[in-house]
């Protein structure tokens, strides 16, 4: 024989399908940080429980005919949740939200008419329980914000200015320990194209290869480029997002005291400043700090745009630097 009739597809009414989506995304946050965090291992059966009724849902697989067996389920999963908690973690379940937790977990029995009554009530208990949880977990569980650059000392970043010793894959600066995430290598050709490296709508520019010191007398050649009027720009990659990035240049200081505008994706940053000069011992190391609520893209484009236009500005290697 050949199978036509049978049924296909759910008959759950939309707003019931919506809600109940919200609600396993809702719900798998909390379960995930007590499990990969907090090291409760029932807490991952009850993800995984959420996640693959959140798959069901979505293929539309799920209606009256399964839903509170599927319900049933997760429900026993909490409940073998609340026992190891009380039984492992007592200090979590000892907290007040953790009662009302388990309260609203066990108010509700699926052994009653399979009915919107009974659907409205596992919907109202299910998402008072996750906001239990929520709430005891409301600091660990908050989106990590951009924290404002910290400065460190002058006389920190003084030392950084004048080191002839190379760059390597991490740095201290005072109690901050970074590491290289990107570095930009000028005149290679290959470093160039990779990082979108050009210089704009300048009135001059030149190359040049310079063996200049440092003030503590070490000779150090490097290549790079000079530009008058327009601007540069480059992308740095491999970036973390909401946190600082520090970008040290390499300069030749025997012209500084200038100022350029900075644009980090198309938003401005603030000012990079150059102040002072030095005849003699000519290789500076420049920091400047693009704040972390700027961070926001794993590449970050900049744009380097001199105040005043008759200047001569240069830039030599470029290293990028992100808290380990």
């Amino acid at each position: 024989f050949e199978p036509i009739g049978g049924a296909a597809g759910s008959f759950l009414r939309p707003e019931h399908r919506a809600s109940l989506h919200e609600l396993l995304l809702g719900a798998q946050g909390v379960y995930a940080h007590m499990a990969h965090v907090l090291k409760v291992p029932t807490a991952g059966d009850v993800l995984h429980a959420l996640i693959t009724f959140e798959m069901l849902l979505v293929s539309q697989a799920i209606d009256f005919r399964n839903l509170f067996h599927l319900a049933g389920t997760l429900i026993g999963l909490q409940k073998a949740m609340i026992a190891d908690v009380e039984r492992n973690h007592p200090d979590l379940s000892a907290i007040k939200d953790f009662g009302t937790y388990k309260w609203n977990v066990e108010s509700v029995r699926t052994d009653r008419r399979h009915d919107q009554d009974l659907l409205a009530d596992l919907m109202t208990t299910q998402r008072n329980a996750t906001e239990a949880l929520r709430t005891m977990f409301a600091q660990d569980l908050r989106p990590r914000t951009a924290k404002a650059a910290e400065a460190p000392a002058d006389a920190v970043w003084d030392a950084i200015k004048v080191r002839s010793e190379p760059f390597g894959d991490t740095l201290a600066i005072g109690e901050r320990n970074l590491r290289l995430v990107d570095t930009l290598d000028i005149f290679d050709e290959t470093s160039e194209k990779r990082h979108h490296f050009l210089i704009a709508e300048e009135r001059d520019r030149y190359r040049s290869r310079q063996r200049l010191k440092y003030p503590d007398g070490v000779v150090v050649e490097d290549v790079g480029v000079h530009f008058e009027g327009g601007h540069a720009q480059f992308e740095v990659g491999n970036v973390e997002p909401n946190r600082d990035v520090v970008l040290i240049s390499r300069i030749d200081y025997v012209r500084g005291d200038y100022e350029a505008e900075v644009h980090v994706n198309g938003r401005k940053a603030p000012n990079l400043a150059v102040p002072g000069n030095d005849m003699k011992f000519r290789w500076r190391n420049w920091p400047y700090v693009i704040p972390a609520d700027m961070v926001t893209e794993p590449v970050l484009r900049i744009v380097i745009t001199p105040v005043k236009q008759d200047r001569d500005v240069n830039l030599f290697t470029v290293w990028a630097f992100q808290p380990a």
